[in-house]
């Protein structure tokens, strides 16, 4: 078993530069140690949120500096507006019949309101306003178009500008056209870029989720060689302490006893065999199923390697990457148990699994007698 120790130790040391090597390659990718703890970029990233947070709001609060000159001026405008006099509107009725506003900019000076007879107009300080009536004299549109038609040097005129608009439209479209296909072409070029994107997303997106998960299945193969190594050590510090036995003859009482004479005869020294042998098949027993638990253990890893083989290249579906996820961290969380570390609060061992757990043997020692095989 000693031999088997030693093999185990080279191959955990190797298992442990593999996991290392991946270690390095998940930090190549994610640009973190998956080893770190994050605690202190979310502690760092919450301070600088609420800084950010205050100088929002304070910036939200200061006025701009290119309305700051315009809110000063309109504020001139109303005090200037407020030392005014009020201005007045009066309507009185022009020649034409149609009303005619008069706007009175305030009393006129010494003038009061008992000068002014009912429906008598301020005489000074009023502005005519710029609303005039609409001049009969001038043509309706037919008659425009009449007079225009007659023209012939206006039809020239109006037959170059049409052939002039109708080019100058023919030149539009064109021009039209040839954006369309130049913007046609920019939506496929885009397009193509974007999917190149997604693809190439999704391509790293798979590769950091199967690097992630070949971490684990080297986790797994660290843990089961630890466990390996326990197991046989366990074994031989056992078969150790049950070589002083082979001195002693093993009697068939119940509890059973074990008794040395102090004279040997013929008759003790058969049992002393007796024993002996039945000693020699009980460790051959056990050692033989060490070896049957570590092969079981062996096998049910090799076959998850050897579906992970035969997939080569080609990523497994979603489904069951989880379902291998959960298988390794099942493994790890019961060989750590097995070797006593702390358990995870979150681990839940399933009955089919705590059943295939390993082995565990009395601890006998040589005063103190020994069940039967």
């Amino acid at each position: 078993m000693a031999v088997a120790v030693e093999n185990f130790q080279a191959e955990l040391e190797k298992a442990r530069e593999t996991l290392n090597k991946v270690d390095e390659n998940i930090k190549k990718i994610t640009g973190r140690d998956p080893t770190e703890a994050r605690n202190a970029r979310f502690q760092s990233a919450g301070n600088h949120g609420n800084n950010e947070g205050r100088e929002n709001a304070q910036s939200r609060n200061r006025i701009p500096p290119r309305f700051q000159g315009r809110l000063s001026s309109r504020d001139d405008q109303d005090k200037r507006h407020d030392n005014q006099p009020h201005t007045k509107r009066i309507v009185r009725e022009g020649g034409d019949g149609r009303p005619t506003p008069l706007v009175a900019i305030g009393n006129p000076k010494g003038w009061k309101n008992e000068d002014y007879e009912e429906g008598e107009l301020p005489r000074k300080g009023a502005i005519h306003s710029s609303i005039t009536a609409p001049n009969s004299d001038k043509k309706t549109r037919e008659e425009a178009l009449a007079q225009q038609s007659k023209d012939v040097k206006v039809k020239d005129r109006n037959r170059r500008m049409f052939g002039s608009l109708l080019g100058t439209l023919a030149k539009f479209r064109q021009e039209e056209s040839t954006q369309k296909d130049k913007e046609e072409k920019r939506a496929k070029i885009e397009q193509r870029l974007e999917e190149n994107a997604r693809q190439e997303k999704e391509s790293l997106r798979k590769e950091r989720h199967e690097l992630f998960l070949e971490r684990k299945r080297q986790q797994a193969h660290v843990r089961r060689l630890e466990w390996k190594m326990h197991r046989l050590r366990e074994h031989d510090e056992w078969a150790a302490r049950q070589q002083p036995l082979m001195k002693f003859i093993k009697l068939s009482s119940m509890p059973p006893l074990y008794y040395k004479p102090k004279i040997w005869t013929a008759k003790t020294e058969e049992l002393l065999k007796e024993s002996q042998r039945k000693l020699k098949e009980m460790l051959e027993t056990r050692r033989k199923e060490l070896e049957e638990e570590l092969v079981r253990v062996e096998d049910k890893a090799n076959a998850r390697l050897e579906r992970v083989r035969e997939r080569g290249t080609q990523v497994a579906p979603v489904a069951e990457q989880d379902e291998e996820l959960e298988e390794l961290e099942a493994e790890i969380e019961m060989y750590a148990l097995a070797l006593g570390e702390e358990k995870e609060e979150d681990m839940d061992l399933h009955p089919e699994e705590a059943s295939k757990g390993p082995l565990t043997f009395p601890k006998h020692d040589p005063d103190e007698p020994m069940d039967s095989a």
